[in-house]
């Protein structure tokens, strides 16, 4: 290309669109190397954060495995004594037959004297 030449209105024209193209081909080329970039950034990310989450889950089920084979090996049956309870069922009797206000009369008649002094406390 002749600088030298004066250009015709269609030749400028023609020059300004090449231009034109090779610039917008230059910015299509730096968005799709940032869309790469963000791409990368957002795949390590889910990466990470699926190792973190499934350590953390092997870390409690470890956790859990390692309480439950402690407490297989407790005796359970050292902190409770099933004869009481086998014994009451067996008998034909039950607690049952006294109401309300039975139970209310008997906790007043075994009151302390101190129960007394709440008493008169409160009501002033």
């Amino acid at each position: 290309v002749d600088l030298a030449v004066p250009f015709t209105e269609y030749e400028l024209a023609e020059l300004q669109r090449q231009v034109l193209w090779h610039k917008l081909d230059t910015l299509q080329e730096q968005l799709e190397s940032e869309s790469d970039f963000h791409d990368h950034i957002a795949g390590t990310a889910t990466v990470v954060t699926a190792a973190i989450s499934t350590g953390y889950v092997i870390w409690a089920l470890r956790g859990s495995f390692l309480l439950a084979s402690f407490l297989s090996t407790v005796p359970t049956w050292r902190s409770l004594d099933p004869l009481p309870i086998i014994e009451g069922s067996t008998e034909g009797g039950s607690d049952d037959d006294e109401s309300l206000a039975d139970i209310a009369q008997s906790s007043s008649e075994n009151a302390t004297p101190a129960d007394a002094d709440r008493k008169d406390v409160e009501s002033e």
